[in-house]
């Protein structure tokens, strides 16, 4: 539990969120939000007699508009939502409903280690990548685009596609020989 000084602590004063907050596990004494510099907070009131602090989880979901569309899995209607992530389609009986559409039209490249689908990634950083659809038991991973091509010359399974000064090409991993398009 972080243990913030007097000066740091400014009590939020937001009526509608009082009973979602409950009682202090320490004391029992009432929660409020306080603003912190390292963002919004949830501690006890008998501060400093009691420390009792915690992390405020705000989920920033709105819905932009309801689609005419049925979720596959409760029937409810999806509607495009705007998240911390950017865009998405889900549900609107969320938090019942967890669905969230997937879009899965990029060619299948088969994983080369142990033939399971690559699939589209983000590190923490929002890089891409492409990984292997049975993580954790096989742990390939590729930072360029896999294409479903075996190489002419050795017969390695998949290329990937990369980009230089003379244009796109095809390269494979395992002779490393560059095929431009």
């Amino acid at each position: 539990m972080a243990q913030l000084d007097d000066e740091q602590r400014t009590i939020i004063n937001d009526s509608s969120c009082e009973e979602q907050l409950g009682v202090c596990p320490l004391c029992g004494g009432e929660l409020k939000l306080y603003q912190t510099k390292k963002g919004v907070m949830v501690g006890c009131l008998n501060y400093p007699n009691c420390r009792y602090i915690r992390a405020y989880n705000q989920q920033y979901v709105q819905i932009e508009f309801v689609t005419k569309k049925a979720c596959p899995l409760c029937g409810g209607l999806l509607a495009v939502k705007s998240g911390r992530f950017g865009y998405f389609i889900g549900c609107t009986n969320f938090p019942q409903c967890q669905y969230i559409y997937k879009d899965n039209t990029e060619e299948k490249v088969q994983c080369p280690e142990c033939g399971a689908n690559l699939q589209v990634r983000k590190t923490r950083f929002n890089k891409v990548f492409w990984g292997c659809s049975n993580y954790p038991k096989c742990k390939f991973t590729v930072h360029f685009k896999p294409i479903a091509q075996s190489c002419s010359k050795c017969g390695y399974a998949i290329m990937f596609e990369k980009q230089d000064k003379k244009g796109r090409y095809c390269y494979c991993p395992n002779c490393k020989t560059r095929y431009y398009k």
